[in-house]
């Protein structure tokens, strides 16, 4: 994720830390205290905070110079893939591979929990049976509340990020491309040349550009 300064970045790493990084590639400060890979590094609106989410079932929130404000441990234990501030810093929300959105205050209170599943289909074949999963259709606000799209991704959806301007979402997905939508749900466009899944996307810090 970009700075508003266009000179640095978060970059979420298997090593179980995030690093603030300048665009030479040097590390500014390391984001210490997951047990697991982190997933996901994000910063604050007025970017003086961070957040993390690992497969260790915790988010953190620290100050952009390493303190350690607060840590959160997914109700159910479970791995916790991405994580975000809402636009005014009260609360955050934060999403899992068990179907769930969790919302919290800011003291680390879960104030409200959101869940869905997978559609899936199951065929049954003279070679044998297989199962389909079907990714549905899932983008919400900050309240959890589920906004219709259209033209979805093809395959499973791996991230979604909001524009700084607030006027856009990019998602990233399996099927090689990522995609730009309005809050209305209507697909912009199509970013394609991937060969392989395409794991996340991005905004530039002024919201002109998209990285995959």
């Amino acid at each position: 994720k970009y700075h508003k300064d266009g000179e640095t970045f978060l970059v979420s790493c298997d090593d179980s830390t995030a690093k603030l990084v300048s665009i030479d590639g040097s590390v500014i400060q390391e984001y210490i205290g997951h047990k697991g890979e982190v997933k996901d590094a994000k910063f604050s609106s007025d970017f003086n905070k961070i957040i993390t989410s690992s497969l260790g079932g915790t988010t953190k929130i620290f100050s952009i110079d390493g303190t350690l404000i607060k840590s959160i441990t997914d109700n159910f234990n479970n791995v916790v893939q991405a994580s975000t501030f809402s636009p005014d810093g009260k609360t955050i929300a934060t999403v899992g591979p068990d179907w769930r959105l969790n919302i919290y205050d800011s003291t680390g209170k879960n104030s409200a929990i959101f869940h869905w599943r997978d559609q899936q289909e199951l065929n049954t074949g003279a070679a044998g049976s297989f199962a389909r999963w079907t990714c549905r259709k899932e983008i919400h606000d900050s309240l959890g509340n589920s906004l219709e799209v259209f033209n979805w991704h093809k395959y499973y959806v791996n991230s979604a990020d909001i524009s700084w301007d607030k006027k856009y979402i990019v998602t990233a997905s399996n099927d090689s491309t990522a995609k730009l939508w309005d809050f209305d749900g209507n697909e912009l466009q199509v970013f394609k040349g991937h060969s392989s899944p395409v794991r996340f996307a991005t905004f530039s810090w002024d919201s002109k550009s998209v990285i995959t």
